[in-house]
C-alpha cells in the first residue's frame, strides 16, 4: 500500500519566496503532518530553464518536517512518487511552459487541490479582442493557451482539481452555475468539469486581520505599496516598457508622495516588492521599511498604491486610501488599479499632473468598503482559512 503523502508543486526559483508567500499555511501543515515536501519543478518545464536558486537554508526557516525536493528530470518525479499517494497544493501556471508537468501529473496520479483566497480582481483567462493586444506573441501564448489547457483536462490528458478553496463568492457561484456544471447535471455521465469540489473560505486578508489588529492606530504616516514597474504580469502583455519611462514615472511619483506628505504633515513609509531591485529609486526623506507590506498598514493613515493587492489589508483594517496612475504605468497596471477605484469608492490620481489634491478629496466610502469585504474577503464567518483548508484536506483524503 502506497504511503499518503502531502507537498506543495511550485516553479518559484525562491525558496525564499515561497516560504514567505505560505508562511501562514505552512505553520498549520507542520502541526498536522508528519512530514511534508516542497517540490519543485523549475527544471521540467518545456521552452526555459529555471535554475533553482542556491540559499542558505539557515536564513529560511523551514521546519524541520519540511522536505526539500528538487526535480531535473521525469525519473525524479517518477522516484518521488512511486511508492506515494501524492496530495499536492497547485502553485503553477497554465500556459505552455507548465503542459509537461500537468502530463505527469496526470501520468503518476497526482491529486490536485487549488489555494486561490486572495480576494483580489484577477487576470482575465480569455483571449482580448483589442487589436492591439493580438501582435503580442506572449498574450497569445499566455491567454490563447488556456483554451488548449481547458481542452486537455476535458480529455482528461491534464488532470483536474479535486478541490478549490476560493474566497470570492461570485467566483464561486459562477463554478457551480456554469457550463460547466449544467452540462454534467444533466448528463452525469460526462465528466467535464474543471473543479470537483468548491470550497468557501475566508482570505488571506482576514487572517492578516485577525493577526494584527491589535496594531491598528492611525499614525501619522503614508504608506506606500509599490507595485513593480517591470512587473512580471505587465511585461507579458505590454510593449514598450523602458528604463526612460521607469525614470520618469518614480521622479513622478517621489514628487507627489513628497507634496502628499506635505499637506498632511505625516511621513512617507516605502513598501517594496521582494526579488527586485529599487537602489535609487526613492527620496531619501522616505523611510524605506524592512517589514511586510502588512505589518506597515495596521498602524498608517493612509494607504497609496497603483495595483498592489495588498490594498486589500488596507480595506479590511478601514484605512484611507489612494489609488495613483500614470501614463507610464500603461493600461495594465493602470486598469487594474481603476477596478478597485470604482469598487472601493476611493480617489484615483494621475500622478503625472500638477499636484492639486485636498484633504477633503481623500474619500472614505464605508458601504462600498463593508459590500466589498462580504463579498470577497470576509465570506465564511470567522473561521480560520488555513485551518479550514488542512482540516478538510485531512478529511477528503484520508490522511
Amino acid at each position: 500500500m502506497k504511503k499518503k503523502v502531502f507537498c506543495i508543486i511550485t516553479a518559484d526559483k525562491s525558496l525564499k519566496h515561497i516560504y514567505d508567500r505560505n508562511h501562514e499555511l505552512f505553520n498549520i501543515i507542520k502541526k498536522n503532518f508528519h512530514k511534508f515536501y516542497i517540490v519543485r519543478v523549475n527544471r521540467i518545464m518545456l521552452f526555459q530553464k529555471n535554475l533553482i536558486k542556491k540559499e542558505k537554508f539557515i536564513k529560511i526557516k523551514i521546519p524541520n518536517n519540511f522536505k526539500i525536493i528538487n526535480i531535473y528530470d521525469e525519473i525524479d518525479l517518477f522516484n518521488f512518487c512511486k511508492d506515494k499517494d501524492v496530495v499536492a497544493i497547485n502553485e503553477i501556471g497554465k500556459d505552455p511552459r507548465f503542459f509537461k508537468i500537468y502530463y505527469l501529473l496526470k501520468k503518476y496520479s497526482i491529486k490536485q487541490i487549488l489555494i486561490t483566497n486572495f480576494g483580489h480582481f484577477g487576470r482575465s483567462t480569455g483571449l482580448s479582442l483589442k487589436f492591439k493586444n493580438w501582435y503580442k506573441p506572449s498574450h497569445l501564448f499566455h491567454k490563447g493557451s488556456y483554451y488548449i489547457f481547458r481542452i486537455l483536462t476535458i480529455l482528461n490528458i491534464f488532470p483536474k482539481i479535486e478541490i478549490l478553496f476560493e474566497s470570492d463568492k461570485k467566483i464561486i457561484k459562477a463554478i457551480k452555475n456554469g457550463i460547466s456544471a449544467k452540462l454534467e447535471n444533466l448528463f452525469s455521465f460526462i465528466k467535464i468539469i474543471y473543479f470537483k469540489k468548491t470550497v468557501l473560505i475566508n482570505s488571506r486578508s482576514f487572517y492578516h486581520y485577525k493577526k494584527y489588529r491589535k496594531r491598528i492606530c492611525n499614525k501619522s504616516t503614508i504608506v506606500y505599496g509599490d507595485t513593480p514597474f517591470f512587473s512580471r504580469d505587465r511585461i507579458s502583455v505590454e510593449y514598450g516598457v523602458s528604463r526612460i519611462k521607469e525614470k520618469n514615472y518614480y521622479k513622478n511619483l517621489n514628487f507627489f508622495l513628497k507634496n502628499l506628505s506635505n499637506l498632511l504633515n505625516y511621513k512617507v513609509v516605502i513598501c517594496t516588492k521582494p526579488g527586485y531591485s529599487y537602489k535609487n529609486k526613492f527620496s531619501r526623506n522616505f523611510k524605506i521599511s524592512t517589514k511586510r507590506t502588512v505589518e506597515e498598514i495596521p498602524s498608517c493613515g493612509l494607504f497609496v498604491f497603483s495595483a498592489s493587492s495588498t490594498v486589500l489589508e488596507a480595506v479590511v483594517f478601514g484605512k484611507k486610501i489612494i489609488n495613483i496612475k500614470s501614463n507610464y504605468l500603461g493600461n495594465f497596471i493602470n486598469n487594474h488599479g481603476n477596478q478597485y477605484s470604482k469598487k472601493l469608492g476611493i480617489s484615483s490620481i494621475n500622478i503625472d499632473e500638477n499636484f492639486r489634491l485636498k484633504k477633503k478629496d481623500i474619500k472614505f466610502n464605508t458601504i462600498k468598503y463593508k459590500k466589498f469585504i462580504r463579498e470577497k474577503l470576509i465570506t465564511d464567518k470567522n473561521n480560520d482559512p488555513n485551518k479550514k483548508i488542512i482540516d478538510i484536506v485531512k478529511k477528503n483524503f484520508k490522511f
